[in-house]
């Protein structure tokens, strides 16, 4: 009998820049070895790894492998059992990051259509002030990977697919590889409401009705940081941030070209990862404050100074003033054709360097932890494909325990010494 315990189904691993993932493949086994293997869901999906037989150790199996782009069915099987998880994929991993305009239009939505678009699950109820609503206990996010349409929504914060879905299978169609998104958008916030929950400090007034106090809106991004990303691996952030900071900005009380690098490094920081690629936007002239352009002054500025900074889209630009907007043709993308125009506008601020030049957090076998994010994963395959971790390792027995040991070896010692007074004084009596 076999039993698969990790990945879980729907899942996608960041592909390093060489193309391939490292695959932790866990489970149960009543045989001494299984056979492991990776063939792709369809034969243009991907390349076949070839089977590595791993030996099973106190009913436990696990190996890591190295996978190329593309999705599969992990297949695990002995003389007596087969088991499968499908699809499990390795290819991109997105973070999207923002305020309304990166969540999107509650009335318009579209479903992904290639099931290589996927994301986890968001899990939210507003009748339940407990959890996983707040996201305060990460251990009751779910695990559950799927596609993106409105059952799944794009988790673990946003409820609405709009046309995130449409954008993962452009680039899942360019790439040819699956594209997992992540959303941490939060509709109304600031990049200063961000800094003031990392800093602990109080808001100047309640954030729609007290969301402050469990960390909003910054936990969606630490939900993705410390749980989600060090399970999949990370290539990026797609954000559009900092309009509703445009009060702020023109008033003086805050220097956007300050602000935005605090969050943005700390949250790298969270992933343990200060190479992750961000991208920075610039807002609408008249979006908000008629002073919008100060705003955009300072985002050049970010943009021009923070390492690992790209240029996402430019919402200054008047050809993105249209019908297709709200506020007189300047405000939110709405409807099908604000959904196309915005979608348009990504895709073609994603070139292909976006992914070629980064350098994406990765998964690694921990004996490769220490050189995992290199810009290239030059790790020999040969030394980690049935590397066993400490995870599935008995316990030491108690003879084992190094202080157990020394313990034994004083007493030993201490016994060969009383014999030997013992010996000489039964060679003294013998001698009177």
């Amino acid at each position: 009998m076999i039993t698969i315990t990790y990945p879980y189904k729907g899942m996608v691993f960041q592909r390093a820049n060489d193309g391939a993932a490292y695959v932790n493949v866990r489970g149960l086994a009543d045989s001494a070895k299984v056979t492991i293997s990776f063939t792709p869901v369809q034969s243009t999906w991907g390349t076949a790894v070839e089977p590595q037989t791993v030996q099973v150790t106190n009913g436990k199996f696990e190996a890591w492998v190295k996978v190329p782009g593309g999705d599969y069915t992990l297949r695990v099987n002995n003389d007596l059992d087969t088991q499968i998880v499908t699809p499990v994929g390795v290819g991109e991993v997105l973070l999207l990051w923002g305020h309304s305009f990166i969540a999107g239009d509650p009335g318009w939505n579209r479903d992904a259509a290639d099931p290589r678009s996927r994301t986890v699950k968001t899990k939210r109820s507003d009748t339940n002030p407990l959890e996983p609503t707040r996201l305060q206990d990460f251990a009751l996010l779910p695990l559950d990977f799927g596609p993106i349409n409105q059952e799944y929504a794009i988790g673990p914060f946003s409820v609405y697919t709009w046309m995130w879905g449409m954008f993962a299978d452009a680039l899942v169609q360019k790439l040819n590889v699956p594209v997992l998104l992540y959303s941490a958008a939060f509709g109304g916030s600031q990049v200063y409401m961000n800094l003031l929950n990392i800093e602990n400090k109080p808001f100047d007034h309640p954030f729609f009705g007290g969301l402050e106090q469990y960390r909003m809106p910054y936990r969606p991004v630490e939900a993705v940081m410390q749980k989600y990303a060090q399970l999949t691996g990370l290539r990026g952030v797609i954000c559009e941030h900092g309009g509703n900071d445009g009060g702020l900005v023109t008033s003086g009380k805050i220097n956007i070209a300050n602000v935005f690098p605090k969050v943005v490094n700390h949250s790298r920081s969270l992933l343990g990862h200060e190479k992750l690629i961000w991208t920075i936007s610039l807002e609408g002239n008249a979006f908000l404050d008629a002073n919008a352009s100060i705003l955009n002054d300072q985002l050049k500025q970010v943009l021009a100074t923070l390492p690992n900074a790209y240029k996402g889209i430019d919402l200054s630009d008047p050809s993105t003033v249209g019908s297709w907007r709200d506020n007189n043709g300047t405000g939110h993308f709405r409807g099908l054709s604000g959904a196309q125009k915005y979608l348009d506008l990504w895709l073609n601020a994603i070139k292909p360097d976006f992914f070629t030049s980064s350098t994406p957090y990765l998964i690694l076998p921990p004996s490769a932890a220490t050189v995992t994010n290199a810009p290239e994963g030059s790790t020999d395959s040969s030394l980690l494909a049935n590397f066993k971790s400490d995870s599935l390792t008995g316990s030491p027995k108690w003879y084992q325990n190094e202080n157990v040991q020394l313990g034994a070896l004083i007493v030993w010692g201490l016994g060969l010494l009383t014999l030997a007074g013992l010996f000489a004084l039964k060679f003294l009596k013998a001698n009177r």
